[in-house]
């Protein structure tokens, strides 16, 4: 009880007793001294954040470069923002959980965000991380050479077909120009 009372003299000193201009600067003052201290909590735990995923992405890196069947759709690529994240290719990213110690892989789906893997241990992360870039990139090339195998029985037909319209075009086109050249003779030799 009696902390109580020495706070609230305190408070008063420091307002500026009952004049409301004084009140309300020194609650400006306050409001403003709590702003700026949980603005730099929340820039240091983004720094923190940030940190953690450069580390990730360091270890990450040797796995990833001079390997051309993955550098082509994985980016590698740390984006500070509200919330600091490491991007892997344009729908998975590693980010920070809510205290700064897990790691969590997300990913977007069609059925929205969804964590696939969450982590406190940085080697366990990249084992993972290891594991599904490996896994995408073997996916990536079948989808790639999938349209080529069933590309290549339509494009034989097509290509069938093209040949054999040109055929008839220029059968067509001989007899219709044989026909020209009889009729133009028949007309010259005056027998038309």
């Amino acid at each position: 009880m009696k902390g109580k009372a020495v706070s609230d003299a305190e408070h008063r000193a420091e307002t500026g007793g009952d004049d409301p201009a004084a009140v309300m600067a020194a609650e400006l003052k306050r409001a403003r001294t709590l702003q700026g201290a949980s603005h730099e909590a929340r820039l240091a735990a983004r720094d923190t954040a940030a940190m953690r995923l450069l580390a990730l992405k360091q270890e990450l890196a040797p796995y990833v470069e001079g390997l051309p069947e993955v550098e082509r759709f994985v980016e590698l690529s740390l984006i500070n923002g509200e919330t600091p994240r490491l991007w892997l290719d344009l729908i998975s990213w590693v980010e920070m959980g809510p205290d700064q110690q897990h790691w969590r892989m997300m990913q977007d789906t069609a059925e929205g965000r969804e964590v696939v893997f969450e982590t406190d241990q940085l080697d366990a992360m990249v084992a993972f991380l290891r594991k599904f870039i490996a896994l995408r990139a073997v996916q990536r090339e079948r989808l790639l050479r999938a349209p080529e195998a069933s590309a290549r029985p339509l494009l034989k037909t097509v290509s069938a077909g093209v040949q054999q319209s040109l055929l008839w075009m220029a059968w067509l086109a001989g007899l219709a120009t044989g026909a020209f050249a009889l009729l133009a003779w028949l007309f010259a030799s005056g027998r038309l």
